[in-house]
């Protein structure tokens, strides 16, 4: 396939009707997209955008919206299926490559002339594992080219681009797209053309050390982590698979993680930092439910031999159910007396009088609230309602003391000794859709990307 171009008139017509198209689009179904560092882009001149991203056919549409200045894109012919797609991308000025010396020689062409006419040219990276790849080699290429062939007037930036895009389950919901601290041409360009190669790395290596060190990454020892909860989640579902099995005795305890493995999350973590973010958060979850679960169990089995009486445990259940009312009696007659302790600050912990005073002065106010509400009560209903409901408040605001202790102490180890069958089942469902998205992630971007080496 040819670079899909059009004359410089023509395209600036229909690309700035189709990027508001775009635009409209994003803003409406995609969220917000925030452009960072946007101001070391300058407002004119030729430029490369390096997008540390792998190439996917929303990201290079979603660039081209966003970018206040128009870009000239570098598409994998294989996103270039379809008759829609070709017609969009002829109306944005995209520049179609495949593999190959003659078909990259166009690609070429097309991008020393649309630099020289002062254009911004976008590349996305293709992901390889270590090192710069032949990509990021022809991009660094590209550059050196069209630096050689404009000498002392095009003055060529390269910019490497970060994407950050939500993921499902990620607290990340903003899509942000930083622009890098440029990289001068002029500073690895040399006229002579037999260290053309040898600058032409230089420069490749450059790109690929700032695409792997951008503040999108999760940090080192977030990494470990990953890998350390994705390992022990892996033991597990294989320690379940086993158990199920009559007379199995294999263990998982010498597996580990394989080193294409370790070099995906590596490689994942700064090409598509979102996926390994996702995943992360998910596994520090499921961790940390694990271990509030694991802490009930263990309240459970120090609950004493009332947990293990049937009779104990009914009695418990009647006494949560049948006292609820009396409860909730106590709760009315003291809100206003809450309210007011709340509202002082007695409550508090850290409030500045001794533990006597506090004691004092609630006293006081709780007095003081019950002489209020008899005197209500008996305006209202008479003195014989008010001799029956005077003594009921006492009585009523000791039960609610207890119901509290009873829901903190008794009902909520029921609840949990009641969850604890279910519980085992619900931890292996969350953890092997953990390794499912794991495994389609690592699917996904190995078939993308022909990586598994």
């Amino acid at each position: 396939m040819s670079p899909v171009a059009e004359g410089p008139e023509q395209a600036s017509a229909g690309y700035r009707l189709i990027r508001g198209l775009l635009r409209s689009w994003f803003s409406r179904f995609s969220g917000i997209i925030r452009l960072l560092n946007l101001e070391v882009l300058p407002d004119s001149g030729a430029a490369i955008l390096v997008v540390s991203y792998p190439a996917g056919w929303r990201d290079v549409l979603m660039m081209m919206a966003v970018f206040p200045r128009p870009l000239r894109c570098l598409v994998p012919q294989e996103l270039l299926r379809g008759w829609w797609r070709r017609r969009l991308a002829r109306g944005l000025g995209m520049i179609g490559y495949a593999a190959g010396a003659d078909a990259w020689a166009r690609v070429t062409e097309a991008c020393c002339e649309s630099l020289g006419q002062r254009a911004l040219v976008v590349a996305f990276a293709s992901g390889q594992t270590s090192g710069p790849d032949a990509f990021t080699r022809a991009v660094a290429g590209l550059a050196l080219e069209a630096e050689a062939r404009h000498p002392g007037r095009l003055g060529l930036s390269l910019f490497p681009i970060h994407l950050l895009v939500p993921q499902a389950g990620s607290q990340v919901t903003e899509t942000l797209i930083h622009v890098d601290e440029p990289l001068l041409v002029r500073d690895y360009f040399s006229p002579d053309a037999g260290a053309r190669a040898r600058r032409t790395e230089a420069l490749a290596a450059e790109l690929e050390r700032r695409r792997r060190e951008h503040f999108f990454c999760p940090r080192p020892e977030a990494l470990e982590r990953f890998v350390e909860d994705l390992e022990e989640a892996l033991k597990a579902d294989l320690e379940d698979g086993w158990s199920a099995r009559p007379d199995w005795k294999q263990k998982a305890e010498g597996f580990h993680l394989s080193p294409f493995v370790s070099r995906w999350v590596e490689k994942t973590s700064y090409s598509r930092p979102d996926q390994v973010m996702a995943l992360l958060e998910t596994l520090d979850r499921c961790r940390e439910e694990r271990r509030q679960w694991a802490l009930s169990r263990l309240e459970v089995e120090a609950a004493g031999p009332w947990l293990r009486s049937r009779l104990r445990r009914a009695a418990a259940w009647v006494e949560t159910v049948a006292g609820f009312p009396l409860a909730v009696y106590g709760l009315v007659n003291h809100f206003v007396i809450g309210l007011v302790l709340w509202w002082t600050g007695w409550f508090r912990r850290d409030a500045g009088a001794d533990r006597a005073t506090k004691w004092v002065a609630t006293s006081l106010v709780t007095l003081a609230a019950y002489v209020v509400q008899i005197l209500i009560v008996d305006k209202l209903a008479g003195r014989a309602v008010a001799g029956y409901y005077a003594p009921s408040l006492p009585l009523s605001a000791a039960y609610l003391w207890r119901y509290r202790w009873l829901l903190r102490h008794r009902t909520r180890l029921l609840l949990v000794s009641l969850r604890m069958p279910h519980q085992a089942a619900l931890e292996r469902r969350q953890r092997q859709a953990v390794i499912a998205r794991f495994e389609q992630a690592l699917h996904t971007s190995t078939e993308s990307r022909g990586d598994r080496t």
